[in-house]
């Protein structure tokens, strides 16, 4: 550094020094508005635990032994890891959690330069709130007198009001009833009740949560910063518990349409091996022949009766591909969920019946909070329209394979009937009865496992999601930082003061001592004269 640039800095420095002053009402003063806004600011937790979710086996490609059981029944688990989050953080789900914990009424004890909010810890709830929904925005300043009475301030002073707890009373429109809470020690500080729409809290809470995946695993580290950590503890807990409770529903709404679907179709099965069997009865007892037959004649008949059975397994899937055809063609069942029979026609539908069932859930879901034209839903519409054509595509496929499987037995049976037609009649015909009879009584066997399978799985609660670590809160506030306002606070407080003396001095061109003359100038200096500040001063 050059001889001027150290006298340029002696020179500042001198005349930082001589207005120290400055600097000491301008820390004191940004001091005071840091301590000012650190006392106006809340104090803001953050809460972290983490939670277990399982997602769908058919994806995730694991199950647990325990679940092996409601394998191959009409519905699966909820999705994958990230479906799971976005539902935890929808804002749907926030409005139940709101709703069962009671959080759009709030209360807050009034201080001087903040609100502190009393979760759990107000002395008195509000029992009843008639018409709630005028109540939203509005705000009570209650006061309680003694174990029996309380103050009710309004805006104006004519409208303070003495009320006794569990009475109702009306406040701007609303009737409200607050009652004492023993559990929680009287005050005689103002509590303030404030009461806020479900759909905004909801929104805001779920904006707060924050979700992260652990590396190849199912488990979510879930984190919430909010005022009161008591309160976000039971909210993370009460997220889990309606999770589990919607989750159930859905699989429980899918199981009773399986149900009813094959009941119906047990019924019908049922009618029509009870026809078979009377019309059996009837033919023995008219014609009183028995069904035995000579070796070589039960031979054929052997022969006959397998072909006849793989041709009336073959109408029977065929008859069921139509039926379910006809389903998806009814513009009536575009959205409605697809029976799910598994292989049909030695083609699997299951996995494209499965993603198509779970997009028409997935719809429902999204029509609770969007419009029908939201491009979300539009979107997962134009999907399932791509999902039921390919079905379709599938079912005429395999309806045109079981018409050419029933016309290669029709052909191979040929024979075997002609020899058949050589036996007695009525042999044949209770014959072919029994087969009918035979067929039905599979099918029905069939449909009574499969309701039992869905039953099962619609008695079965398996938690979808739970709490692996409890919710807990830091050690310290999350904010505001105090060593940050303070910093802030300093700097500015030296930084201020200072800059305003170096901008003057940079401005100023006048010569106010010998220094200037010297550094400016190569003329021999011979001296000075002293400027008088009074006219008492005199110059000797």
């Amino acid at each position: 550094m050059s001889k001027y640039a150290e006298k340029k800095s002696s020179k500042i420095l001198g005349k930082f020094l001589g207005k120290w002053y400055w600097f000491a009402a301008c820390l004191v003063v940004a001091l005071a508005a840091s301590w000012y806004m650190l006392s106006k600011q809340p104090y803001m937790w953050r809460v972290t635990g983490s939670i277990v979710v399982e997602e769908d086996k058919s994806q995730s490609g694991g199950q647990m032994p325990q679940e092996s059981i409601m394998q191959g029944l009409p519905f699966k688990n909820m999705g994958t890891l990230d479906r799971q989050i976005q539902i935890l953080r929808s804002r749907n789900l926030m409005e139940k959690v709101v709703d069962s914990l009671r959080l759009d009424i709030l209360y807050y004890h009034e201080e001087r330069f903040k609100d502190t909010e009393l979760y759990k810890n107000s002395p008195f709830k509000v029992a009843l709130a008639d018409k709630k929904e005028d109540a939203y925005g509005k705000i009570l300043r209650v006061r309680q007198i003694d174990e029996n009475r309380f103050t009710v301030f309004g805006e104006e002073k004519a409208d303070t009001q003495l009320q006794s707890f569990r009475t109702p009373f009306t406040y701007q429109g609303v009737t409200i009833a607050l009652e004492r809470d023993s559990a929680v020690a009287a005050s005689k500080e103002v509590i303030l009740i404030a009461f806020v729409r479900p759909r905004d809290i909801a929104a805001w809470y779920s904006s707060q949560l924050v979700f992260q995946k652990q590396a190849q695993s199912n488990v979510l580290t879930v984190s919430m910063v909010e005022q009161t950590p008591a309160k976000m503890v039971d909210i993370i807990h009460k997220l889990v518990e309606v999770y589990n409770t919607t989750a159930q529903e859905d699989k429980n709404r899918m199981a009773a349409r399986s149900l009813r679907f094959i009941d119906e179709r047990l019924s019908k099965l049922s009618s029509d091996l009870f026809s078979v069997e009377s019309r059996e009865a009837s033919f023995r007892s008219g014609s009183g022949v028995t069904t035995d037959v000579s070796t070589s004649a039960e031979l054929y008949m052997s022969k006959l009766s397998t072909a006849e059975t793989s041709k009336a397994q073959l109408t029977t899937m065929r008859n069921t591909l139509s039926s379910l055809q006809s389903f998806l063609n009814n513009p009536a069942n575009d959205y409605k969920l697809i029976p799910n029979f598994g292989d049909l026609g030695g083609i699997s539908f299951a996995p494209l019946i499965a993603t198509y069932n779970k997009s028409v859930v997935e719809r429902e879901r999204r029509l609770l909070t969007q419009m029908p034209k939201h491009p979300e839903v539009v979107g997962l519409q134009d999907a399932m329209l791509s999902l039921r054509n390919n079905i379709l595509g599938g079912i005429g496929v395999a309806i045109d394979g079981l018409s050419q499987q029933e016309e290669q037995i029709s052909s191979a049976a040929a024979p075997l009937q002609r020899k058949v037609a050589s036996l007695p009649f009525a042999a044949q015909k209770i014959n072919e009865i029994s087969r009918e009879g035979s067929v039905k009584s599979e099918l029905v066997l069939y449909m009574l496992q499969k309701r039992e399978e869905t039953a099962i799985g619609l008695a079965a609660h398996v938690e979808s999601a739970r709490v692996l670590d409890e919710p807990v809160a830091a050690g310290a506030p999350d904010s505001p930082n105090k060593k940050q306002y303070y910093m802030l606070a300093f700097v500015l407080g030296l930084a201020l003061p200072a800059s305003v003396i170096y901008a003057f001095d940079r401005m100023n061109d006048k010569i106010t001592g010998k220094t200037d003359v010297k550094e400016l100038t190569m003329v021999p200096f011979l001296g000075e004269v002293a400027q008088a500040k009074s006219e008492r001063t005199k110059l000797i």
